[in-house]
């Protein structure tokens, strides 16, 4: 009965998962490694338990919060210099990729996204019944500015640029990335949910161009993963807009208190994030000294590595490491990616039975 009531295009959904549900792996160890969902695991938890607490009185739970989470827009556009009225707030930063996808598509309308890469930006935009334009990187997972700039057209309102790239994990150059947001009529999203761990972000560039939103997330350098909490900085204009569509109260009290004190501890982050750096180049050498295995470059808190061995495949060793407790991602269903896997970076103990796992499962 359901079915006949629901959207005729929503027949062709499924809905959206991770891809493994940890608490159903076990093995022989019976330690299950999650490696899969690109978390800061370097961070001292108890520490940011203590912050979580001491918030926890400053609560009180019988009043709702302010719709527009005024505060924390304030707190967070203090942290990059910014006025408030450049800040949205939503559910995660996949909340905010709703709410613009919402603003800005209807059917008919176009948006290109630069493609493999995370796949919440199409779930939103076919839902909305909008046209989905994948782009795809180079062989070397770059990418050419004027090959993106000529896929669009006069009905294309988005283009969506994650970078540094999910799942393959290189940040794209800075003028690249410049020059699509300069040539396009186009509303440019940069998601920067990993930039914490790359180079460089677009953040100073963002009073110049007045049709780029720069997409951010407190689930990856800051460790609040299971808060729910992300943003977009863009022009006054069009956080206005994003506004008509933003559900109110999109971000939990709880978040809301915790996070400007968070940005107060910015050396502890940024002492974790210096950790991740290090300890990523030691994994992409660890994976390369391994037969059949070969790891890319990252400017993020994962690393992707492709499984060679003409005798075994992704899917394989994906399986083969799951029935030894080791959680990864698979990636090889996506474009150019064929027999992929990506693993978060985490600490050396946690990194060795990884990797000691990775090589039997390899031989």
């Amino acid at each position: 009965m359901s079915s006949k009531l629901t959207r005729a295009l929503l027949k062709e959904f499924e809905k959206y998962t991770s891809e493994v549900h940890f608490k159903k792996i076990t093995s022989p160890s019976g330690r299950v490694l999650k490696l899969d969902g690109n978390e800061n695991l370097f961070l001292n938890y108890k520490y940011i338990n203590r912050i979580i607490r001491d918030s926890l009185n400053e609560i009180e739970t019988n009043i709702y919060t302010d719709t527009l989470c005024q505060d924390l827009r304030e707190a967070i556009g203090k942290h990059f210099h910014l006025p408030a009225d450049y800040i949205l707030v939503g559910n995660g930063a996949d909340g905010v990729i709703d709410t613009i996808v919402k603003t800005f598509l209807e059917p008919g309308r176009k948006a290109v996204v630069v493609e493999p890469t995370y796949s919440i930006y199409k779930f939103f935009i076919k839902i909305m019944g909008a046209v989905y334009i994948p782009t795809l990187l180079e062989d070397d997972f770059s990418i050419i500015s004027e090959k993106i700039t000529a896929t669009c057209d006069n009905e294309t309102k988005l283009i969506f640029i994650c970078s540094p790239n999910n799942p393959t994990g290189n940040q794209f150059p800075y003028d690249e990335v410049i020059n699509i947001i300069k040539n396009s009529d186009s509303i440019i999203i940069v998601d920067e949910a990993y930039a914490e761990f790359g180079n460089y972000s677009l953040i100073p560039a963002l009073r110049k161009y007045s049709n780029l939103i720069i997409l951010k997330t407190m689930s990856k350098a800051y460790g609040l993963a299971s808060l729910r909490a992300g943003y977009c900085l863009a022009n006054p204009e069009i956080i206005e807009e994003l506004l008509k569509i933003s559900p109110p109260y999109p971000v939990n009290i709880i978040a809301q208190k915790i996070i400007p004190k968070i940005f107060t501890h910015v050396k502890l982050i940024l002492n974790t994030v210096n950790m991740i750096q290090k300890q990523r180049s030691k994994m992409i050498k660890q994976l390369n000294n391994i037969n059949g295995v070969k790891a890319y470059p990252s400017d993020a808190n994962f690393i992707l590595f492709r499984i060679k061995d003409k005798k075994l495949t992704g899917d394989i060793i994906h399986e083969k490491l799951l029935k030894k407790g080791v959680i990864l991602r698979n990636r090889g269903s996506l474009p150019k990616l064929e027999n992929c896997l990506r693993v978060t970076v985490c600490p050396p103990e946690e990194s060795e039975i990884f990797i000691d796992a990775l090589k039997e499962c390899m031989s």
